[in-house]
């Protein structure tokens, strides 16, 4: 675990089991063994794929409390890569660097690649512009923040939203 430097993981749900399945992707259980491995893993580059998952398995506030508690042990995290899983306003919030509230530091200070997605078909209400725009706008003032790309299909064109493009 100490030279682990990149994790990708593909998670799939079968729909046709008859298995009562609430969280088909626990973020707790790769806390739990990179924690065991070592006290500070040096992973730089984080990859979640969800495959086939329903929008109420994938965003599920006990799957964002999780994801918290993963990324909070990774501080040398440069890359995050999140795709169609565990994406909501917890956790966009949770990713934006915080103002001048007494709070501390943010999740992943060194992050330089952001990529989130989900799929056209969830229901993304929650996640509005200014929300999305607070977080890009917030790394990139933090300073470290190089690339981002997001897909939320409700949102148009991250260029093209006027706080974000001030920062390009």
């Amino acid at each position: 675990c100490p030279s682990l430097c990149e994790l990708s993981l593909y998670i799939s749900h079968d729909r046709s089991s008859n298995a009562d399945i609430h969280a088909p992707f626990e973020p707790q259980q790769i806390y739990e063994f990179l924690s065991q491995q070592c006290s500070s893993p040096l992973l730089e580059k984080l990859v979640i794929v969800g495959m086939d998952l329903q929008n109420t398995d994938a965003a599920s506030p006990a799957l964002a409390l999780a994801l918290r508690d993963l990324l909070a042990l990774l501080q040398n995290l440069k890359v995050l890569i999140l795709q169609e899983i565990g994406i909501n306003r917890s956790v966009i919030e949770m990713l934006a660097v915080p103002g001048s509230t007494p709070s501390g530091s943010p999740l992943c200070p060194s992050l330089s690649q952001i990529w989130l997605s989900v799929p056209s078909e969830w229901d993304t209400s929650d996640l509005g512009g200014e929300l999305i725009d607070e977080l890009v706008v917030s790394r990139w003032k933090a300073g470290n923040l190089r690339g981002v790309k997001l897909d939320f299909p409700h949102l148009g064109e991250v260029e093209e939203r006027e706080r974000i493009a001030g920062c390009i």
